[in-house]
C-alpha cells in the first residue's frame, strides 16, 4: 500500500506498489480493482465535481462513471506517457499535476493544458512516491523534489498563451522526401511555398514540421 484517499462517499480508494488501485465500498464492504498492471500508484485525487483522478508510472487516468472505469487523461500539452507524482486543485479549481519532469494545469472543463517546464524553473524531480504536495490557507501550492519545494500563487503565475510557430520541414511523397526545383511539385523553398500542385494520382503524401517557441528555446 502506498497512498489512500476517503472519497465524499466514504469509499476508500488504495494505491499499491504491483497491483494497480484498490476501492473499498463503505456499504457493502465489497473490494473493487482497477488499473491493473499498473507498477506504481502514487497519487489519489478527488476534485471539485467529485471525480477521482490517479496518477501512476506510466500517465494520469480520470474516473469515467459512465464506463464504471479509469480512462487516459488526453490532451495534445499532456504527455501520453509520463510518471505522475502528485495530484492537487487550486481554489479555482484548476486542477496540477506534478510529473518527475514537469508541471501541468488543466482548466475547469478538463479539455486545455498548460506545461511549466525547464524554462520556468521546474527541476527534474526524482521522487516515485509519495504525498509531497499541499495547498495553503490562502491557496498557496507548495510541493517538493530532492532538492527542497516550490512554492507559488497559481493566479499569478504568468502564462503565454501565444501559440508556436509552425515551420513546415520536409515534404514527403510515398514516403520519400521532394526537394524543390525542376519537376518537382514545389518550386522555391518550402517554408516560402505558397502552393504545391499534385498531379491526380500522387495522393499519399506528408508534412514534417517544426514546432518553434523563441521565448523558451529550451523547450522546444
Amino acid at each position: 500500500m502506498l497512498i489512500t484517499l476517503e472519497d465524499r462517499q466514504q469509499n476508500v480508494w488504495v494505491g499499491t506498489y504491483g497491483s494497480g488501485l484498490n476501492q473499498l465500498l463503505r456499504q457493502n464492504g465489497i473490494f473493487k480493482h482497477y488499473l491493473n498492471g499498473e507498477t506504481i500508484t502514487s497519487s489519489i485525487f478527488e476534485d471539485a465535481n467529485g471525480v477521482i483522478w490517479v496518477g501512476t508510472e506510466t500517465g494520469l487516468y480520470q474516473f469515467d462513471k459512465i464506463s464504471g472505469n479509469f480512462l487516459p487523461f488526453t490532451s495534445p500539452s499532456f504527455p501520453k506517457r509520463t510518471s505522475v507524482l502528485y495530484i492537487f486543485e487550486d481554489i479555482q479549481n484548476y486542477l496540477w499535476v506534478v510529473t518527475t519532469t514537469e508541471l501541468f494545469r488543466i482548466n475547469h472543463s478538463r479539455n486545455e493544458t498548460v506545461r511549466f517546464g525547464k524554462s520556468q524553473g521546474i527541476h527534474r524531480n526524482t521522487y516515485l512516491v509519495g504525498d509531497n504536495g499541499c495547498k495553503g490557507n490562502w491557496g498557496t501550492i507548495f510541493f517538493g523534489d530532492q532538492s527542497g519545494y516550490y512554492v507559488f500563487q497559481p493566479d499569478q503565475l504568468s502564462i503565454d498563451d501565444k501559440p508556436p510557430q509552425i515551420l513546415l520541414t520536409d515534404f514527403m511523397l510515398d514516403g520519400k522526401q521532394v526537394s524543390s526545383g525542376g519537376k518537382s511539385p514545389i518550386t522555391g523553398s518550402l517554408k516560402d511555398a505558397r502552393e504545391i500542385r499534385l498531379d491526380y494520382n500522387q495522393n499519399i503524401f506528408s508534412f514534417h514540421y517544426a514546432a518553434i517557441q523563441y521565448n523558451a528555446p529550451e523547450d522546444n
